[in-house]
């Protein structure tokens, strides 16, 4: 059993109403929640909740002078390291990164949802290696990932970890079952040139306008987010 320390501050903070411009996310439903500001801790016990599994966006249109390596790239179903289809993304691909963190109080709570974006999905970063490889180029400045050692990858297996990419490329499906530490999916999706194309913004989940009062007055998380120097 893990501590209860911040399980009430995160349920308040995914019960907030997403409106950041820049997210390519359309809509989500099931055990998942939004959030608007990426949190400054990722590490085991930071952000804990039995409800819902955190969302948020890393950062929107950028490219890299290098490639990015991705653990699954097609249409389809995942459920073991076996069916994963590994590749990468070409340097100079303009792309946009949301963020998956399933870390709850109970130790063995199941987590179901989807998330739809308004463009395709370029790759899913799911292994605890390659998760910890791409956090200096795609993670958010000031966001602790914890150490290379924690495990944060998925299992993927029929009975714990499975995720599936619809064949429009627009949808992720996943459920996670989580022990101990935490279930962790980087989502790579064309970019949008949202400041200039009108990216939407993430449609509520009906009953998160009334809530919204309850997680503002309970939790502010983090700075603003920055643009990092090294990307263009």
């Amino acid at each position: 059993m893990k501590s209860n320390r911040a399980h009430i501050a995160l349920l308040a903070l995914t019960l907030s109403v997403p409106a950041w411009g820049g997210s390519t996310v359309t809509s989500y439903s099931g055990n998942i929640g939004f959030i608007n500001t990426p949190p400054s801790s990722l590490v085991p016990g930071a952000i804990e909740n039995n409800l819902k599994a955190l969302l948020f966006m890393e950062d929107s249109d950028l490219s890299f002078a290098s490639a990015i390596t991705v653990d699954a790239t097609a249409p389809g179903v995942y459920k073991s390291k076996a069916s994963l289809t590994p590749g990468s993304i070409a340097a100079g691909t303009l792309v946009s990164g949301a963020y998956i963190h399933a870390d709850p109080v109970t130790s063995g709570t199941t987590f179901t949802g989807s998330v739809t974006f308004n463009t395709d999905i370029l790759g899913l970063i799911v292994t605890t290696n390659d998760l910890f490889a791409s956090d200096s180029l795609l993670g958010v400045p000031g966001t602790n990932y914890g150490s290379s050692t924690t495990p944060r990858g998925l299992e993927l297996s029929p009975t714990q970890d499975y995720f599936s990419i619809s064949a429009n490329l627009r949808t992720l499906t996943f459920t996670l079952k989580t022990w101990g530490y935490t279930d962790d999916i980087r989502i790579l999706t064309a970019g949008t040139f949202a400041g200039t194309t009108g990216a939407q913004s993430p449609v509520p989940e009906p009953g998160t306008l009334a809530l919204i009062g309850l997680g503002m007055s309970l939790i502010a998380v983090g700075a603003r987010r920055r643009r990092r120097s090294g990307a263009r």
